[in-house]
């Protein structure tokens, strides 16, 4: 089948299909030459996709009033050349004319680019990079700039974590120093009480209990003061105390006995 074909119409077949094309010669219906479908119209009159159902609908509204299905395809609708160029035709008023050449973009030609332009263009092209220049340095700059920012605000963030890994590690030495005399309080109480009868704790006994048991004080005081909570089990220094506290009631409570009974 010749290619030229499918742009062929289908040819009327009833009275009033062969009354409307009357006018037509019976050989321009084998001329492919004279109907056009969408994409020729397109093509061909620089219409756009977007633009060619609008202007189709104008050129129904100026005479463009009928159409016949081809006769390969029945979904595609061809119009008669004739009849389309009668309705873009100059006999149309000016509105009209006006109207219908917006919607050809192709008709509508843009001058061409003389020679006495290519130097005006080319003078704004080298005065756009120009001026790029320097705010592409200030942009650099301030890039430059925040990176010197950044890595001194790292340099300090360095040195505080330095400086409070160190403030740590002093306070675990102090924990750990507090930490050793305790275990030797503990040691020195063990031997005092070896030494001593059972029953019948001396006075130096209870001084010495009570002498460890305010140091313990200003040890609970000093972790407190340095690390905000005790980390040091202090119990048995409170303990101590509390023994001390015992003793003296009971060194007191002599005392006073012997007295009376002399």
């Amino acid at each position: 089948m010749d290619a030229t074909h499918e742009h062929l119409p289908c040819l009327p077949e009833t009275d009033q299909e062969k009354a409307l094309w009357a006018d037509v010669p019976e050989e321009n219906f084998y001329n492919p030459s004279l109907w056009l479908h969408r994409n020729s119209l397109k093509s061909g009159y620089g219409i756009s996709e977007r633009s060619y159902f609008r202007w189709l609908k104008m050129l129904r509204e100026h005479g463009l009033s009928r159409s016949l299905r081809s006769s390969t395809n029945w979904k595609v609708k061809l119009f008669y050349k004739p009849d389309v160029e009668k309705a873009i035709s100059p006999q149309h008023p000016p509105k009209t004319r006006q109207r219908l050449s917006k919607l050809q973009p192709s008709v509508q030609e843009q001058p061409p680019t003389t020679t006495t332009q290519l130097p005006q263009i080319a003078g704004t092209t080298n005065d756009l990079s120009t001026s790029s220049i320097p705010e592409t340095a200030n942009i650099l700059l301030k890039v430059n700039t925040l990176e010197k920012q950044l890595s001194a605000l790292a340099e300090l963030v360095g040195k505080l974590q330095a400086e409070q890994s160190k403030e740590l590690q002093q306070i675990n030495t102090q924990l750990a120093k507090i930490s050793s005399t305790q275990q030797i309080l503990l040691k020195t109480i063990e031997g005092l009480q070896a030494h001593q009868p059972q029953h019948t704790p001396t006075e130096f006994f209870s001084k010495a209990l009570q002498i460890i048991a305010d140091m313990a004080k200003t040890h609970e005081a000093a972790i407190l003061a340095t690390t905000g909570k005790l980390t040091v089990d202090l119990a048995p220094l409170k303990t101590i105390l509390k023994r001390a506290e015992q003793l003296a009631a009971q060194q007191h409570s002599k005392r006073k006995s012997k007295g009376e009974s002399e």
